[in-house]
This record gives structure tokens, C-alpha cells and sequence, in this order.
């Protein structure tokens, strides 16, 4: 038997029935709802951790570790938002992927357009970095290999220890619509 071929050209349907076009997003398309929707059921470390750890949660830390470190909060909630679009893909893969890469770049400039963002400033990147190896001690096995592993970052000062309970799905949705809506002055529909 022959399986009949599908096109499905290059756009996507978001939760609230948005289409999102890969190949020509533009800041109309973007919605906030949207984001916190997908980010809150797209789990971290391409699912590998010893439980569900969300980008949303990520983000909402993220955010907070930026802010302790005199960065732009709002840079930080959304400094992962194109991944709602393309999916978080783990580091390693992307690297392979050029296309992929070009693709997401676009997707973060219209975000960081529409927000007025600085999703790669100091702040935001190191803040990123920090998470990266906190939650991965916390839920990833065998993390002490890593290569870095012994020049990881620590957290700052006064920063909140992340705590082993982590958001379900539900729970990262409404905090980062919360979060978002504290940090920015645009209208959110909850």
C-alpha cells in the first residue's frame, strides 16, 4: 500500500486557532496566550530529567535570576518564547541544524520587536546559564559529566533556591500569563 503524500506548507495552528507562518512571522501572529500555552507543555532537557520540568517554569526562573542580576525581568520570562513556535530542541541537535537556526533567529527578532525585549543581553544570557546547570543538577542524571561541569555558574546572591516541586502544566501556564502581566504593561486576557 501506498501512503498518499500530505502537503502542509509552512505554517502551524496555535492554541487559540492563530496560524503561524515559519517562513514569513511577522508580530501580529505572536500571542501571548499562545506562548504560555505551549511553553507550559514542552518539557525541558528534551524530556530527560527525572520529572516534567516546563520552559514556562524555566522562563518564570529565568526571569527572576535576571532581575537579581540587574537585568531586564521581561527579557528574561521571554527569552525562550520562540521555542512555543519551534519547539525546544536540545542543544546538541541544533547545532546541526543551520535551517533551524536561521528559522528560530527570526522568530526571536519579532518577538524581541514586538515586547521590546533585549533577549540576548548579558543579563538575560548569564541568568540562562545559571538556570541551565541549577536545573540540571536538580533533575538531570548523570550531569556531574557534563563538560563545564566544574566552572558552572553559581546563583546570585539572594537568589531562591529552586525547589524540587516543580509546576504541572496548568499551574506554568497561569504563572507565566501572571508574570508576564506583572513585568509588561500589554493587555493579557486570562
Amino acid at each position: 500500500m501506498k501512503i498518499k503524500e500530505v502537503k502542509t506548507g509552512t505554517w502551524i495552528t496555535t492554541k487559540s486557532g492563530n496560524r503561524f507562518d515559519f517562513a514569513n512571522p511577522t508580530e501580529d501572529m505572536l500571542k501571548i496566550e499562545d506562548i504560555a500555552g505551549a511553553l507550559s507543555k514542552i518539557c525541558r532537557f528534551g524530556g530527560h530529567g527525572r520529572q516534567f520540568y516546563s520552559v514556562a517554569e524555566h522562563c518564570i526562573n529565568v526571569a527572576r535570576c535576571t532581575e537579581a542580576l540587574g537585568g531586564d525581568r521581561l527579557s528574561g520570562l521571554l527569552h525562550d518564547a520562540q521555542e512555543a513556535y519551534c519547539g525546544d530542541q536540545v542543544t546538541p541537535l541544533k547545532s546541526l541544524l543551520p535551517q533551524y537556526q536561521t528559522i528560530e533567529a527570526s522568530i526571536v527578532r519579532i518577538i524581541a520587536k514586538k515586547w521590546k525585549v533585549d533577549i540576548g543581553e548579558y543579563c538575560v544570557k548569564e541568568s540562562d546559564r545559571v538556570m541551565l546547570w541549577a536545573e540540571a543538577l536538580l533533575l538531570v542524571p548523570g550531569v556531574r559529566k557534563w563538560p563545564g561541569y566544574k566552572d558552572r555558574p553559581k546563583m546570585p546572591v539572594g537568589m531562591f533556591p529552586l525547589s524540587k516541586h516543580h509546576m504541572n502544566s496548568s499551574e506554568a501556564e497561569w504563572k507565566f500569563l501572571q508574570v508576564f502581566k506583572q513585568y509588561s504593561k500589554h493587555r493579557v486576557s486570562l
